[in-house]
Order: structure tokens, then C-alpha cells, then sequence
């Protein structure tokens, strides 16, 4: 994984398959400075892999500040 931002954290991502043996396989992984975690899905690929952390943070917090803002609507309207 030669990419041209420096790394912050490095480390190795853990799958298991899917089947009756269910073995684990293991991926290296960086996150970068600027919150990008890069990888490879295969291990004889080329390309990596890109998941903007920040955004995928914001869009789950996003998404359970909307969740509990319907529910307390939805009890609210109830009383």
C-alpha cells in the first residue's frame, strides 16, 4: 500500500468467511492523518480499498439523531 499520505495507524483487518469453515483472513490496513482507511480486499489486488472515516461517523450520528428525533416525536403526538 504505497499511497502518498503518511500513514497513522497501521494494522490488519480480521473477515471471516462465509461457509461451513468459516476461516479468518487477515488484510493490512492503514488509516491516514487526514481519516481515510485504505485496504485491499483481496490480497493479490492492486487497488485499495477507501473508506472516508469521518464522513461514515457523521452519517451514523446523523442517522441515530434522526432516529430518536421520530421516536420522540411519534411519543409525543401519543399523549
Amino acid at each position: 500500500m504505497t499511497d502518498a499520505a503518511v500513514p497513522r495507524i497501521s494494522g490488519m483487518i480480521w473477515t471471516r468467511s462465509v461457509g461451513i469453515l468459516r476461516v479468518w483472513k487477515s488484510r493490512t490496513a492503514v488509516v491516514t492523518a487526514d481519516g481515510i482507511l485504505r485496504y485491499k480486499k483481496k490480497t493479490d489486488a492492486e487497488k485499495t480499498t477507501k473508506i472516508d472515516l469521518v464522513k461514515a461517523f457523521l452519517l451514523v450520528l446523523l442517522q441515530k439523531l434522526m432516529a430518536t428525533t421520530i421516536l420522540s416525536y411519534t411519543m409525543d403526538r401519543r399523549k
